[in-house]
């Protein structure tokens, strides 16, 4: 048999909780805990991690509550990005935003909350890479997914680059 080889790993989507839209959830099913008694995934992150695999963590998505959309504390919503960044010890993020989870106040929100955790993991010696993932018509960049990239750099993440949703 061909050895198994494990390269990045993109896991998603991390969404607000539904009855707690400040608590990161695994689709809006498994808090953090939850995932890990019930689908071993913190252990299964440790086994990529420890086979040369290099996971990121997708927050957002079209189905559920994006963190940024629900969750209107700024302080909250900082920790509940930095939780499961922090807790898989990952060094890269996507934020898929689109649908109404895509909108100006939560583009704002999301922009100062990860610019935030950025700056607290480069402290700390754990640069985060940023990608967005978002939306584009035939001509590109949709208004909102251009706005959304104007918040970001206005509030000074260092975006890695970003990922284009052509089924949009």
């Amino acid at each position: 048999p061909l050895p198994i080889s494990v390269g990045n790993v993109a896991l998603g989507f991390i969404v607000g909780g539904h009855s707690a839209p400040c608590t990161p959830s695994w689709g809006g099913y498994y808090t953090l805990s939850q995932a890990a008694a019930s689908l071993n995934l913190d252990a299964r992150i440790a086994q990529v991690k420890a086979q040369g695999g290099a996971p990121m963590l997708s927050f957002g998505g079209e189905a559920n509550t994006d963190l940024a959309a629900g969750c209107t504390d700024a302080q909250r919503l900082q920790a509940a990005y930095a939780q499961p960044i922090n807790r898989y010890g990952v060094s890269a993020i996507d934020l898929d935003a689109e649908a109404s989870n895509l909108n100006s106040a939560a583009d704002a929100r999301r922009a100062t909350a990860i610019a935030a955790v950025q700056r607290a993991q480069a402290a700390a010696g754990k640069p985060l890479r940023v990608w967005l993932t978002l939306p584009v018509s035939t001509s590109g960049l949709t208004p909102t997914g251009l706005a959304a990239v104007h918040d970001m750099l206005l509030s000074g993440v260092k975006l890695q680059g970003v990922n284009l949703m052509a089924m949009d």
